[in-house]
């Protein structure tokens, strides 16, 4: 049942270093900018624990992600030909928790029923 709404908010900098210039040079083919995938998965694996982190000291026994706002990177110049990178991604969940019956049954993915089933049978 959910009990409560936690939040992850992460934001990170990074900047140019020679290796990115290259990658964002227009002289290089298409490919991805290492430096800035880097950013973003150190970004989203931030928010994610600090969601996790606020439903643990809550007492929550799990997390349902409600939603996770854009994830954006930015390039503000700090100096000629020089940039700072700054990403930001912001997680909604909302913290739940199981009811204890006495019985130790361990729900399994084949416990769990389609809500649509109910409403296809009643017409």
């Amino acid at each position: 049942m959910p009990f409560s709404i936690v939040i992850g908010i992460s934001v990170g900098i990074r900047h140019d270093d020679y290796r990115m210039r290259i990658d964002r040079s227009g002289t290089s083919e298409n490919k991805e900018i290492e430096g800035l995938t880097a950013l973003a998965n150190a970004v989203r694996h931030d928010a994610k624990n600090q969601l996790d982190s606020r439903a643990s000291r809550i007492g929550a026994d799990g997390v349902i992600l409600s939603s996770a706002e854009r994830s954006t990177i930015e390039a503000v110049r700090v100096g000629v030909n020089h940039y700072d990178h700054v990403a930001e991604l912001t997680l909604f969940g909302d913290a739940i928790a199981g009811f204890a019956d006495g019985r130790d049954e361990r729900m399994t993915a084949t416990g769990v029923i389609p809500m649509t089933l109910g409403l296809a049978q009643k017409q």
